[in-house]
Formats: structure tokens, sequence, C-alpha cells
């Protein structure tokens, strides 16, 4: 017989683990990253540009916003110097 009812026994019992099973790891729970770091105004105006342009996701109207913001509306970045001589420059008068 198998008697856990006093404290010896059931210190020596075994412990009894409750697994889980893949992906079910404690996680925290969901929380909205833009919602919760954007202010109101903000988080308003993006949801607009999201509805307005028919995007998915606040994340995908993130990224067009941030390459019109950097890129500009054209999508161009201003051209590299060109023509820029390896040698150093002469500065004053010929003699």
């Amino acid at each position: 017989m198998n008697d856990h009812s006093t404290p010896s026994a059931r210190a020596s019992a075994p412990a009894r683990v409750r697994r889980r099973g893949p992906g079910t790891a404690n996680r925290a729970p969901y929380r909205n990253e833009v919602k919760s770091r954007f202010d109101d105004p903000t988080y308003e105006a993006l949801l607009k540009y999201q509805a307005i342009y028919g995007i998915e996701s606040t994340s995908a109207a993130l990224v067009r916003i941030t390459r019109m913001a950097l890129l500009g509306v054209i999508g161009m970045l201003p051209a590299d110097i060109s023509g820029v001589s390896p040698t150093a420059s002469r500065v004053g008068t010929n003699q």
C-alpha cells in the first residue's frame, strides 16, 4: 500500500511534474508594442494611414511611412558625390 498521509511519506513521494507540450511555454501576455509606445494622436493617425492605403498591419504601415520619410516620395536618396579626385587639392596660385 502506498500511504502518503504521513509527512515523511509525502516528502519521499515522487513529485508530480506537469509536462508541457512544445509551444506552451510561459509567455508574457500580448501587448501591442506600437500602441503602447505611440501617443494617442500619432497612433490614430497611423491607423488612418493604414486604412486609407489598405495596408494590412501597423508594422507594414510603419515601413511605408519610414521609407517615405527617409527616401522621399520619389524614393531616391541624394546622389553620391561624383568626380572627386583621389589626389590632394592645390589651393593658391600657380607660380
